[in-house]
């Protein structure tokens, strides 16, 4: 279960207000670690070869479970659009705290053919 922290600010569901803070809880069945390295690298006429380590980007795989809960599913896209321009949220997927920002487009799976929806996306921490 991870606990996501956002502002709302696109897509915002019924009852809640553009601009206020919320929090809810999602179960997720994959939080997978993917470090990305920034560098850029050259090799000389004799051969030898020179990197530049710029960075290294924190990143996981996010994947939710299977979910048919209409508000649930609602308030997911909701986050997913309220944090799609960039803006940074809070993810505590294990019991650590993350700020992170969206990396890449959400995608969005039927996993059977009775509405239950899973939502796969890509988190970098932000710094």
């Amino acid at each position: 279960m991870a606990t996501i922290t956002y502002t709302a600010k696109r897509s915002v569901a019924g009852g809640r207000t553009v601009g206020e803070e919320y929090t809810f809880e999602v179960p997720i069945s994959d939080w997978t670690p993917r470090p990305r390295r920034q560098a850029a690298s050259s090799t000389s006429l004799s051969g030898r070869r020179f990197d530049r380590l710029t960075r290294i980007d924190r990143e996981w795989r996010v994947s939710t479970v299977a979910e048919d809960d209409e508000s649930k599913l609602a308030q997911l896209q909701e986050f997913l659009d309220s944090v799609a321009g960039g803006e940074t949220f809070e993810i505590n997927p294990f019991g650590t705290l993350y700020t992170c920002q969206i990396d890449g487009d959400p995608s969005w799976s039927l996993v059977n053919s009775v509405g239950f929806y899973s939502v796969n996306f890509n988190v970098r921490e932000f710094v």
